[in-house]
């Protein structure tokens, strides 16, 4: 595995997530514009104080559920590119094939781990899931350190490379 299939696994998550981004924050989109209007209506006549308790109680809100949506589609579509990023990176570095696997799988398994499970637990409400996330996490910290190496010692100069 030299990258391509952290470019086409780039792809198709990219696409997965997409798909799914509708559906975890489309259906709260109407109650959202409505109690939005509704406020704007009557904001001239409510005093400071009242407006910044809307304020704060609207934030609130946003750490429950929609949140957490917004937050796992962001983690997926990342993660989606930084797949694609790093399967281009790895074609062009000139190194040995394991180095370039580990690499690559370090990406797979952390955009699984990390936000696979995190759209388990979002979506589908798999509570199991969210134990995995930190090793995706860290898998993918991991990767990006050995991308760092790899990178400074992988590409080749134009002398050395002819």
């Amino acid at each position: 595995m030299d990258g391509r299939l952290n470019v086409v696994f780039g792809f198709f998550y990219l696409l997965f997530t997409i798909a799914l981004g509708p559906l975890m924050l489309v259906p709260r989109a109407g109650e959202n514009l409505k109690a939005i209007g509704e406020l704007s209506s009557n904001l001239s006549a409510l005093p400071e104080e009242e407006l910044m308790q809307g304020v704060v109680q609207y934030l609130s809100q946003l750490s429950g559920s929609h949140f957490l949506a917004s937050a796992v589609h962001g983690h997926g579509n990342l993660e989606a590119v930084l797949n694609i990023v790093v399967g281009l990176v790895l074609l062009n570095l000139t190194l040995p094939a394991l180095y370039k696997l580990i690499a690559g799988l370090l990406f797979l398994v952390g955009t699984l781990l990390h936000s696979g499970m995190l759209y388990l637990y979002g979506v589908f409400g798999v509570s199991w899931a969210l134990v995995f996330t930190k090793f995706g996490a860290l898998s993918i910290v991991a990767g990006v350190l050995l991308m760092a190496v790899l990178s400074v010692v992988g590409f080749c100069r134009k002398e050395a490379c002819q």
